[in-house]
């Protein structure tokens, strides 16, 4: 048992968190108030509160969040309490999970205003219960958005979202109590010139990339205040996305197009396309652009250039073939402009280039240098194998992890040695401030600073618990790392060989940086560095897919210490010319 435990009851935590604009920060505030008087009931002592500002519950990568769980996984608080589920959850699968977890790391979890406790007799039936309806509430939360919003845009109102052309004005909602605003678009006859000059230059043959580049080149600011690029020009005709396809320039506004569902698995929002049946279009002719006839012209380009790429498509024999279409080669996404730092992809049929100087322009960057991209990606295998993976590499890289270990084993003994005074100093503060306390002394500062304290001491105990944990590297970890490497070093030209997909994937996890910079006459210079881990990595799923050949080594170097060596090394550069 520890000093507080022992003192001051069991160590507990507060989680708090608020996600709407219609909750603000007194909504943490009142959210730790009603947890910390429930501590009190308890005999608890609150070590440490966290707290979430303007976060969804759905999304896992919240910051005070993730550092609650990892408290909780170094045992430094005993009970956590929030003042309901749906603080920390906003879906069943990962309620169960998490407090799944928290059940065998034996934290108790209160929730203050459900009247719940995870160690109440039937928490978990009635805890499945809660989830459920708190994801029901988020969903039907959902739902009664989409269907205000799709209110507000038949009444001639904006739904939110900013459309380059126009600006809103805040006007009474209709039907609403006196007080209540809402905002309609109007024109922005600033931008709304700009509308019409790139709908002009479209439709007498000029491209988007080029239109992209005169405005950039003026300083004519884009959407969002970036610059211009020749997607936000041209845009996609399957969600009316762009400035060429959106009809709200001919006075026609078309709400509905996509959804942005969440993915709470990733934390992240995943935009969804919604069939066209189901789109609302509302006769806007106040927000009228473009006349009918020039909005005609360009649409029959549009539709031109649509056919013509699928002759293209068909002529290749490929459905799938689209111009720079993401992910098509096996060096998409992972070169990179070394001039601007942005992305080098498809330009043009066999050809690559800066992605940013196609799409915006000089302006963006000056990179216009243009190679050959299946040269280039002979160049990037050859290179793989013959530089950055060779057995002489490995045998650099390994007399380099040795070097490592050996400093960082003397590095990890000094900082032992400093926790371990430094923990010594606190539990001598913390025996000052009970010996206060004891002598009738008592205050909420001082109570407070031994709050502190403890928690100071708490996250000292568990990084000296982590560095002690560290299993020494020996020399037979070396001698397995080495032969490791080299088997996979075997297995590295058959997997280069598998398809575009299977080599574009195996790339990503071989090469860290891979910069294109144009040199002389026209040529580039393309830099590579290797990844370690990414290599030992190959043995690994090869052991996984033939349990037989485990007879070639380990799939990954052993301990903790030498494993975090190996995620940070990098094979030496190979640079070569194209």
């Amino acid at each position: 048992m520890t000093l507080t435990q022992t003192v001051q009851g069991v160590r507990a935590v507060v989680y708090a968190r608020y996600s709407s604009d219609a909750q603000r920060q007194t909504s943490i505030i009142d959210q730790v108030r009603r947890c910390t008087r429930r501590a009190e009931d308890e005999g608890l002592t609150v070590i440490r509160q966290y707290a979430d500002e303007a976060l969804k519950g759905w999304n896992p990568e919240r910051s005070q969040y993730q550092a609650m769980l990892l408290a909780a996984e170094a045992g430094e608080f005993d009970v956590l309490l929030v003042d309901d589920l749906s603080r920390i959850f906003r879906d069943v699968g990962t309620q169960s999970s998490v407090l799944n977890r928290l059940r065998i790391l034996d934290i108790r979890v209160i929730a203050v205003a459900d009247g719940w406790d995870s160690a109440a007799r039937g928490s978990k039936l009635t805890a499945g219960i809660k989830g459920l309806m708190n994801e029901h509430y988020s969903d039907a939360l959902g739902e009664a958005t989409w269907r205000g919003q799709e209110g507000r845009i038949v009444s001639g109102l904006s739904a939110g979202g900013a459309v380059y052309g126009y600006k809103t004005e805040r006007v009474e909602a209709p039907g609403a109590k006196s007080g209540d605003y809402a905002c309609r678009r109007i024109i922005n006859e600033v931008e709304a010139e700009v509308v019409r000059e790139i709908y002009g230059l479209f439709a007498d043959g000029h491209s988007p990339a080029a239109i992209a580049e005169l405005l950039n080149a003026r300083g004519v600011k884009g959407p969002r205040n970036g610059l211009w690029s020749r997607n936000a020009i041209y845009g996609d005709k399957r969600d009316l996305s762009g400035i060429l396809n959106n009809p709200i320039y001919r006075g026609e506004v078309v709400w509905g197009r996509s959804q942005f569902l969440r993915d709470s698995g990733r934390g992240k929002r995943v935009k969804m396309r919604i069939p066209e049946s189901k789109w609302t279009r509302v006769s806007a002719p106040e927000l009228r652009i473009i006349d009918d006839d020039l909005f005609a012209a360009v649409q029959g380009r549009l539709a031109r250039t649509a056919q013509k790429g699928d002759a293209i498509r068909k002529a290749l024999a490929n459905p799938a073939a689209r111009s720079g279409a993401d992910g098509k080669y096996i060096l998409t996404g992972l070169l990179r402009c070394g001039v601007c730092g942005g992305p080098v992809s498809s330009t043009g049929r066999d050809r690559f280039g800066c992605s940013a100087r196609h799409n915006r322009g000089t302006s963006a960057c000056s990179n216009a240098v243009k190679f050959s991209r299946s040269l280039a990606e002979r160049e990037v295998l050859e290179a793989l194998q013959a530089q950055l993976f060779s057995p002489s590499a490995v045998e650099r890289f390994c007399e380099l992890v040795a070097q490592e270990y050996t400093q960082r084993a003397g590095t990890d003994s000094h900082a032992l040695s400093k926790l371990t005074k430094s923990l010594g100093a606190t539990e001598k503060g913390i025996a000052g401030c009970l010996a206060f306390i004891e002598a009738g002394n008592a205050s909420a500062s001082v109570a407070k600073r031994l709050a502190d304290l403890e928690a100071e001491a708490a996250a000292t105990r568990a990084e000296i618990t982590r560095l002690r944990s560290q299993r020494p590297v020996t020399e037979e970890d070396l001698l397995q790392l080495r032969e490791g490497a080299i088997a996979a070093l075997r297995e590295l030209p058959v997997l280069l060989a598998g398809s575009e997909a299977e080599v574009r994937h195996l790339l990503s996890s071989l090469v860290g940086e891979a910069t294109v910079r144009p040199v002389e006459n026209g040529a580039v210079e393309i830099r590579l560095t290797g990844h370690v881990a990414g290599l030992l990595s190959l043995q690994s799923k090869r052991t996984r897919r033939n349990d037989s050949a485990k007879e070639i080594g380990p799939a990954e170097p052993a301990g903790p210490m030498l494993g975090n060596v190996v995620a940070r090394a990098r094979f030496e550069l190979a640079t070569f010319g194209l």
